[in-house]
């Protein structure tokens, strides 16, 4: 793997995940963000621009976005939690919720689609 890559190379997390070494020593591109939250959205803006249908689940149990990921397909999944930024669903035409039991966080979730 060592040399020139005939495709992008991705790194995905933050420095605190991802070590500088493995990000130089494969020339990879980092995709991070202060946290699971923030590199998540990043993620979603580089390889999903532009999509109106979402996967929402719980960030804090991780399990859920192991169900999520067959189920969405070409869709991104977004990790969401009371505190996280959910203007990446902003003007969603679909939102599917998967093991998110607070009502609150599908309340916000509804509410950043709107905007």
């Amino acid at each position: 793997m060592v040399g020139v890559s005939p495709v992008p190379v991705y790194a995905i997390g933050g420095e605190s995940t991802l070590s500088d070494y493995i990000v130089s020593r494969y020339r990879a591109t980092r995709i991070g963000g202060v946290d699971r939250y923030q590199t998540n959205k990043n993620v979603i803006e580089k390889f999903y621009n532009g999509a109106k249908e979402f996967y929402i689940t719980s960030g804090d149990d991780l399990v859920y976005a192991l169900v999520a990921s067959p189920l969405a397909k070409n869709a991104p999944v977004v990790l969401v939690s009371n505190k996280s930024d959910k203007s990446i669903l902003s003007g969603a035409s679909k939102v599917t919720a998967i093991g998110i039991s607070d009502k609150s966080i599908i309340e916000q979730c509804l509410d950043a689609v709107k905007k």
